[in-house]
């Protein structure tokens, strides 16, 4: 296990010498070009300016900003050490992936598993970035690992512990919001005795217990339940827009224009209260969804495919200015070659034609080859998916937080949104190979009965 570690850090180090985020050119042209980047880093420097979280934007839960004013507080505003730490918890996210392979299996398939999620491009350049996807995803897997242990172990200080760490990552991301109450309905359904649903349920309750202050607080401020104002202004800006543009064969900007339009005629726009206002989008939106579902349908399964093909060169290229095409004074509007969202209308042989088209030979064969390297690691984790089967209980859990997961990633269709089941995979994945070397000769579990 050390050497994977070894190695991993040697490559992260090396592209973070290639970076260079201390630099002013990093600074002022690149580590900024993502919008969510911009955000969280006028977040932090409002948060680190008022000193409170008082007048902190509803947009989005408080922990990354939080997490970056902790270290701009102890070392001074320096985003590469956010970077660095980033690095650190992307290394530890390996090592709690190896645990949890060794707890459920073996030393062999837990260092194949770590060994693929290391290797993972997606999960390597996102922990170069200042966005919240790296920690958010060592979370994930220390939570999981706690739980795991906790039924191995029969602890309840580790479920309490696992619960905690869940909820902590909800104020990275809110979509691990459900996530619980889900993991609790799956051991339900798998007829657990009645000790081990009390250690869940105990999980499940530390979870939203910790979330209770910020439902508090902004239930204070706004007379309105909720935990931000994400879900609503992020589904009228890119899946209603989405829907209205296959629909009526507008592009996805012209949709929105449209939509927005109609949104601003009602009454509840000119509220002032943000969560009031993200309760009414996503009631227009439901109701939007509920009447167009046949056009919903193929954006949505066209994200997913994107979601799991997208080589995001592109952003890569910029990211570590390989390339100049892009406007420094539109840092917080960057949008790539090809706008995300716009590619769930195409076709898959329209988006091949229009990748080619639109990127430089060498980022053309980059991609290719991170398509490749994907589609490899998706093979062998469907044969490993196989192998277990009929290992209900294995074979349930992991393909239901697969599915979560792929089912929130949505129209956007963005490689890292299927970061926090790239570890899911990595197991799978291990388990193919082992299967291929010829260690697991267990050819039955192939097929259920």
């Amino acid at each position: 296990m050390i050497w994977i570690l070894v190695i991993a850090g040697i490559i992260r180090i090396v592209l973070l010498l290639i970076l260079q985020p201390w630099s002013n050119v990093a600074l002022d042209q690149s580590l900024f070009i993502f919008s969510d980047s911009d955000q969280y880093q006028r977040l932090a420097l409002e948060i680190l300016r008022s000193g409170s979280l008082e007048e902190f934007n509803i947009f989005r839960p408080p922990g990354y900003p939080a997490f970056i004013v902790l270290i701009y507080w102890i070392f001074g505003i320096k985003p590469w050490i956010v970077i660095v730490i980033q690095i650190i918890l992307n290394l530890c996210s390996i090592l709690f992936l190896y645990r949890i392979g060794k707890l459920l299996f073996n030393n062999r398939i837990s260092s194949f598993a770590a060994l693929l999620f290391s290797l993972d491009p997606f999960s390597i350049f996102y922990s170069l970035t200042i966005l919240a996807d790296t920690i958010f995803v060592f979370l994930l897997i220390l939570g999981i690992f706690l739980f795991l242990r906790a039924g191995k172990i029969n602890s309840i200080l580790q479920n309490i512990t696992a619960g905690v760490i869940f909820g902590s990552a909800v104020y990275l991301k809110p979509v691990l919001l459900y996530f619980p109450l889900i993991l609790l309905i799956i051991y339900i359904f798998l007829k657990i005795n009645r000790k081990q649903f009390i250690r869940i349920a105990t999980s499940v309750l530390c979870f939203y217990m910790l979330l209770v202050p910020w439902y508090i607080r902004n239930y204070n401020k706004y007379g309105i339940i909720g935990f931000t104002s994400f879900e609503g202004e992020h589904t009228i800006k890119y899946i209603i827009s989405a829907t209205e543009a296959r629909k009526t064969g507008m592009t996805i900007s012209e949709a929105r224009k449209v939509i927005i339009s109609d949104v601003q005629s009602k009454d509840y726009y000119k509220c002032d209260n943000k969560l009031a206002k993200s309760k009414s989008y996503k009631k227009y939106s439901r109701n939007f969804i509920f009447n167009n579902f046949r056009y919903f349908i193929p954006v949505t399964l066209n994200g997913i495919r994107n979601t799991f093909l997208a080589p995001n060169t592109n952003m890569m290229f910029k990211y570590f200015r390989l390339t100049h095409d892009y406007d420094i004074t539109g840092k917080s509007n960057f949008i790539p070659k090809m706008d995300v969202p716009e590619s769930s209308l195409y076709t898959t042989i329209d988006l091949i034609k229009r990748y080619f088209a639109d990127r430089s030979r060498l980022e053309a064969f980059l991609g290719l080859g991170l398509i490749i390297i994907s589609l490899l690691v998706y093979v062998l984790s469907l044969t490993g998916l196989l192998l277990f089967c009929k290992n209900k209980k294995f074979f349930i859990i992991t393909a239901t937080i697969f599915i979560y997961f792929i089912l929130l990633t949505g129209i956007v269709g963005n490689s890292r949104y299927k970061l926090p089941f790239v570890p899911i995979i990595s197991l799978w994945a291990a388990f193919g190979i082992d299967f291929l070397i010829g260690k697991t000769s267990r050819l039955d579990h192939l097929c259920p009965e």
